[in-house]
């Protein structure tokens, strides 16, 4: 199945984070205590329209391919297409790119 992301919108796969205590102990994300929301871009929408003349101004914060740290803001929609689950986000939900 083919999905195409509309105006800001982004599509991430999330990728389960995992951190280690200062003892050695490795946890995963939700045994961590607070979510880290890492994930791999699967798509990107067209970009807002935010001109009076009607275009677009295209999404910069990333492209598709990259590892991205990205906040859960209210308007995140979390759905499983063919069995995965996907996050879609808005343009300002990017915080960071994982190089």
């Amino acid at each position: 199945m083919n999905i195409f992301p509309v105006n800001d919108r982004i599509l991430i796969k999330p990728i389960e984070a995992e951190s280690t205590t200062h003892g050695g102990i490795v946890l995963t994300s939700k045994e961590a205590g607070t979510p880290k929301l890492h994930g791999e871009v699967l798509a990107v929408g067209t970009g807002n329209l935010r001109t009076p003349q009607g275009g677009r101004i295209p999404i910069e914060a990333c492209k598709v391919g990259d590892i991205v740290i990205y906040g859960n803001v209210a308007n995140t929609v979390k759905d499983t297409i063919d069995g995965e689950e996907v996050h879609l986000v808005v343009e300002q939900a990017i915080i960071a790119l994982i190089s």
